[in-house]
C-alpha cells in the first residue's frame, strides 16, 4: 500500500470474508476503533487536513509499537511461535564449542581462570548479619 492516508472506515465482512450488506446493497461500515491508543498516539495518527482519514505510516507504528508491547509482556500470544524460536535456547548453559572457539579470538576467557579463582574464595558462605533497626520516628 503506498497511499500517505487510509480511510478510518473499514468494511465490515462476515466469517468467509464476503463483505456485508446493507438494507440497500451496500457494504457495512465501521469505524476503526482506536481506543487501545494513548491520546498521543490518537493525535499522531491523524491529520486535522484530512478528516475520516488515517495517516497510514502513523497508524502501522502505532498498531506495531502496542503489538510489539503486548507481546512482550504475553498479553498476546501468537500460535505455534514455538516452532520459531525458545527463551530457553537463548540461555547460556555451559560452554557451547562456538564460544570456546570464539572466546580467546576476542580475548574473553574461556574458563573462571584466575579472576574466577580469586573471587569465590571471597564469596561468603553465609548471609551478613542485619544492620540494627533504625529506631522509630518520633510521632508529633
Amino acid at each position: 500500500m503506498t497511499r500517505d492516508y487510509i480511510s478510518d472506515h473499514m468494511v465490515l465482512a462476515d466469517e468467509a470474508g464476503n463483505p456485508v450488506l446493507d438494507e440497500h446493497g451496500k457494504p457495512r461500515l465501521t469505524v476503526f476503533d482506536t481506543s487501545f491508543a494513548s491520546e498521543n498516539w490518537n493525535k499522531a495518527i491523524r491529520d486535522r487536513t484530512h478528516p475520516g482519514m488515517f495517516v497510514r505510516r502513523h497508524l502501522e507504528a502505532c498498531v506495531l509499537t502496542y503489538l510489539a508491547e503486548e507481546l512482550r509482556t504475553g498479553d498476546v500470544a501468537v500460535d505455534g511461535a514455538q516452532a520459531y524460536a525458545s527463551w530457553a535456547d537463548q540461555l547460556i548453559s555451559g560452554a557451547p564449542s562456538c564460544c570456546r572457539t570464539s572466546a580467546p579470538r576476542s580475548g574473553c576467557p574461556t574458563s573462571h581462570g584466575p579472576f574466577g579463582r580469586h573471587c569465590i574464595p571471597s564469596w561468603p558462605t553465609t548471609a551478613p548479619r542485619p544492620t540494627p533497626a533504625t529506631p522509630t520516628t518520633p510521632t508529633w
